[in-house]
């Protein structure tokens, strides 16, 4: 199948982040089989590295992503140079429409997929939060939600147009599938988000053995942004504190935000538990498995049904790899079996959140026989390749 060809065509690259590594995980499979060409509006040196491991080259689409407000601002223009340098892909490439499909993610690449004529598959990790995601919006200050509010109204009919017209709509699981069909009205097919168990498994050095030696674990992952919840998960923390007296809280991030941690610190101090709140930053992926190891729960703040980040939480998935129980929402429970590899709990009950987080670092028996069962089901239910399958499935079918 290496005469068919695959434009896979993503907003950014900037952040080392879950819908991030699920691209490059899938894509890393798929190039077996196709020929890839990848472009993205922006990415950093980390992720061109990662994907020259693999032999990909990243194609740049422009000078800004969506992840900047001037990109908004700008949007009409910035479709137009996405557009023109996807053309000159298209055009150098000899891609057609025999020869060739297009799989974008979700708005505006989706809207760019449909304006280049190729057949297209549609991922979409969630409804554009942007538009569609009540919670997510109201944790922005008033002059950004009108900002907000503007572009919905400009913008939002051309998502509903793309991702109405895309050939074949794939989504991350049960929720995404029924926010697919609530606000577009249409049928999508579930991938799943998998781990690789032969990198997230069980394992301790001696250094991070040493530096957490005797010290009860709460391991979060973050990007600062409101939906993510780090300030209820510190705020449980610190109810758990009390009697887990030596327990530390573990954050990692996949986004540098002064300005948001400094917040977070002070919440932090105010509660008195500075000392025993860690902010490590961008973790190596050698030391991550290490991190989730020593764990006896990895908690997730965010609560929104509408939010890929909630429903997808691939740290979840990767924690629980490492036999780590987790703490999440019930958002379709698709990986934490309440009671048995986790708990579910609305983070919003923080009572609750810091009672769950209280039992598993005070009883190390139970967090570890959550932990054996939670890597056992991981493995069993979500592999990388099984994610793949799905695709190639739905690109032979396209294809046809």
């Amino acid at each position: 199948m290496k005469n068919k060809k695959i434009i896979w065509l993503h907003s950014h690259f900037n952040y080392w982040m879950g819908g991030t590594k699920y691209v490059y995980e899938v894509i890393s499979e798929l190039k077996n089989d196709y020929t890839i060409i990848c472009a993205v509006e922006d990415f950093n040196q980390f992720s061109d590295n990662k994907y020259k491991e693999i032999g990909i080259k990243i194609n740049r689409l422009n000078f800004l992503s969506s992840n900047s407000i001037i990109y908004w601002v700008l949007m009409p223009a910035m479709l137009l140079i996405d557009l023109f340098y996807l053309k000159k892909i298209i055009k150098d490439q000899k891609l057609n429409y025999k020869n060739s499909i297009i799989i974008s993610s979700m708005f505006p690449m989706n809207f760019i997929a449909k304006l280049t004529g190729l057949k297209h598959i549609q991922l979409c990790f969630e409804p554009f939060a942007f538009f569609y995601d009540d919670e997510f919006i109201s944790k922005f200050s008033i002059p950004k939600k009108i900002f907000i509010k503007i572009i919905k109204f400009l913008y939002s009919p051309l998502d509903f147009i793309a991702t109405r017209s895309a050939d074949k709509i794939l989504t991350l699981n049960s929720v995404t599938k029924r926010l697919m069909k609530e606000v577009f009205d249409v049928e999508s097919e579930l991938t799943q988000a998998g781990v690789n168990s032969d990198l997230f498994k069980p394992y301790i050095s001696k250094r991070i053995s040493d530096q957490y030696k005797n010290i009860p674990i709460v391991i979060h992952s973050t990007d600062y942004s409101p939906i993510k919840g780090t300030d209820r998960v510190i705020s449980a923390f610190a109810i758990a504190k009390k009697k887990a007296k030596n327990a530390k809280l573990l954050i990692t991030s996949t986004i540098k935000n002064e300005t948001a941690e400094q917040k977070l610190k002070n919440q932090a101090r105010q509660l008195k538990i500075d000392r025993a709140v860690e902010f490590l930053g961008f973790v190596d992926i050698e030391d991550l498995p290490q991190l989730y190891t020593i764990a006896s729960v990895l908690v997730q703040g965010s609560s929104s049904l509408k939010s890929g980040t909630t429903s997808m939480a691939l740290p979840v998935k990767e924690a629980m790899c490492c036999e780590t129980p987790a703490i999440r929402p019930d958002a379709g429970g698709e990986d934490v079996i309440n009671g048995k590899t986790g708990f579910l709990v609305d983070p919003r009950d923080t009572n609750l959140l810091a009672e769950k987080m209280t039992l598993l670092l005070l009883d190390d028996k139970l967090s570890k026989k959550m932990g054996k069962l939670a890597r056992k089901d991981i493995i069993n239910r979500y592999t990388w390749k099984n994610t793949t399958t799905v695709f190639s499935k739905s690109i032979k079918k396209v294809f046809i």
